[in-house]
Order: structure tokens, then C-alpha cells, then sequence
């Protein structure tokens, strides 16, 4: 039987108001968790968020935390050990660096290649190819991300480094790369283009990330129709923005879900907050009227401590 399955990050978050109620986030009631087909739990520090865990095993790609190689699943690099590489911001302080939001960068397309094309030759001498994909990421490719654990730039971003930086006694394959990002903020410190940003009042270039790391062997093969809704991501500075993305995700939901159960098809959803993430799927009919009616009701209690 084919699926509708769709993964939601953010669904987890601080009180908002969603139609007439005011809650903590949006709840599962107990019928729900009874039902779930899948929970994962993480915690705060965890090297993943539940929703790239969640997304991974759904894809049916490698999802060791820290270790899903999304940098050869978003370019299609087969058995070539790859990785994200983020142009990024550390304010650095006197016992943390914290990483500012890579999207407070505003890198323009010309300012990252030229950084692209600064950088390269460092990253070559130490046997990395780094290619420009765009202006926020460049594609590095390298044997060193073949057992690479790293966290994810969506579990750093606004939040101190220290606890997520490799001990590269440990994980020797890292020193590399960490003695690569104190050449980078050396070289990037009074560089012309630091410079040009700070006079424009722009974050510089001080830094970098590395994310998704790994091999993948074969691309996977859809049984089904996969999606990663980022509404609420999206919104989650917003109470307003927040509360409407909830409302038309439920609407959709339960139009969605009675069209599928119509033609015979699963219907899943997994809902994600910053520690835990729980699938809940539609099928069997005598599920149908609970799943439905628990979507059509205004979310009451209990997410918040759930994910």
C-alpha cells in the first residue's frame, strides 16, 4: 500500500494562540500516542534535531545522529564521502562562541564566491575539494567525511559551540578540519572582505560549519510520497504567523487524510520539537473517524514535555 507521509519540524514550541484557545503547543492527546507508529527521543544537546532523525529514517538513508549524510542525498554524490560546508558568524566571548543564524549573513552571490575561491586552496592542500553549490553552503568532498560525526546546523545555530566542538583525540579525522577553521578566522579577520562587510554594518565571514557528512551508496527509492512541511520553522518567530500555519496544517491534514484513506493509501504525519518526535498514522479504517475528529479539534494540553 502506498503513503502519504509528512514530517513537521517545529511543532513544539512556546505558547501560542490557535483558534479559540490559548496553549502550551500543540498536544497529542493519549489516543494519539497510543497510536504512534514511531517516537524518538533525543535531548537538547543531541548532535540532531528529532526532525532530521525522523526525515532520514523516512527516506530510508543512513540516521545515526550526527552521521545523516544529506550533503550526498541533496547533490545525489554516490560513493564519495561528502559534506555540507557553512560560510558562518562566531561571536566569540570570553568562555563560548556562539553562532549567530547563517541567514543574518546575507551573503550575496559574489561575496561567497569570492570566499569560495579564498578559501579552495586551503582546503586542497589538505586533500578537500570544496565546490560553490551556493551562497549560503559549498559542497566539500573528502575521505575525512567518511566516519564523521557532526552536529547539525540546525542544532548549533544560535546557541554556544563549545559542547558540539569533535575532540579530535577521539575522532583524529576532525583535527584537520579544526585546524582548518582557526587558519579561516585568522585569514578572515582582516581580510578585505571583512572589512567591506563591516563598513556595510554585516556580520563577517569569520568562520565555518560542516553538516550532513557521510557516503551514501544508492539514492533511495520512494515507496511513497515523502514531504518535510517547514511552515511552522518558518513561522516560529511570529505568534500570529505561528497560530495561521497551524490552523491550514490541520485543515490540510484532514482534507488530506479522508482523500487518502478514500483510495486506500497510509497517511502519516510526525509531528517534531527540539527533543522528541511521534508518528501517527491514518489507515486502518476503524482509525479513521479518531484520527480525523483529533486533527478537527483545537490542540489542547501537552506537547510541550512530549516533544
Amino acid at each position: 500500500m502506498s503513503f502519504i507521509h509528512i514530517i513537521v519540524p517545529a511543532a513544539g514550541l512556546q505558547p501560542f494562540e490557535i483558534g479559540a484557545q490559548s496553549v502550551e503547543a500543540f498536544s497529542l492527546p493519549a489516543a494519539w500516542r497510543e497510536e504512534a507508529a514511531e517516537r524518538i527521543e533525543l535531548h537538547e544537546d543531541s548532535l540532531s534535531l528529532p526532525w532530521e532523525i525522523a526525515y532520514a529514517r523516512a527516506l530510508e538513508i543512513p540516521s545515526d545522529e550526527g552521521a545523516v549524510p544529506w550533503a550526498a542525498f541533496e547533490t545525489q554524490t554516490l560513493a564519495q564521502p561528502c559534506a555540507w560546508l557553512y560560510p558562518c558568524h562566531l561571536d566569540v566571548g570570553m568562555t563560548d562562541m556562539v553562532m549567530q543564524p547563517v541567514d543574518r549573513l546575507r551573503l550575496s552571490d559574489a561575496e561567497s564566491r569570492e570566499l569560495h575561491a579564498l578559501i579552495a586552496p586551503y582546503f586542497e592542500q589538505d586533500g578537500i575539494t570544496l565546490r560553490y553549490h551556493s551562497a549560503t553552503r559549498w559542497l566539500a568532498l573528502g575521505e575525512q567525511f567518511a566516519d564523521f560525526e557532526c552536529a547539525s546546523l540546525a542544532r548549533v545555530q544560535g546557541r554556544s559551540i563549545n559542547d558540539f566542538l569533535p575532540d579530535t583525540g577521539e575522532f583524529p579525522q576532525q583535527l584537520k578540519l579544526s585546524r582548518l577553521q582557526a587558519e579561516m578566522q585568522m585569514l578572515l579577520y582582516t581580510h578585505p572582505i571583512s572589512n567591506a562587510r563591516q563598513a556595510r554594518g554585516l556580520p563577517t565571514v569569520n568562520s565555518f560549519w560542516v553538516d550532513g557528512a557521510g557516503t551514501l551508496d544508492a539514492l533511495p527509492q520512494p515507496k511513497g510520497s515523502l514531504k518535510l512541511d517547514t511552515r511552522l520553522q518558518e513561522a516560529q518567530h511570529s505568534e500570529s504567523a505561528y497560530a495561521s500555519a497551524w490552523r491550514s496544517l490541520l485543515a490540510q491534514w484532514q482534507t488530506e487524510g479522508e482523500q487518502a484513506i478514500a483510495a486506500g493509501r497510509n497517511y502519516g504525519v510526525t509531528l517534531c520539537g527540539d527533543k522528541a518526535a511521534i508518528t501517527v498514522w491514518a489507515a486502518a479504517p476503524s482509525f479513521k473517524h479518531k484520527f480525523l475528529s483529533l486533527l478537527g479539534r483545537s490542540p489542547a494540553k501537552n506537547l510541550r514535555g512530549v516533544l
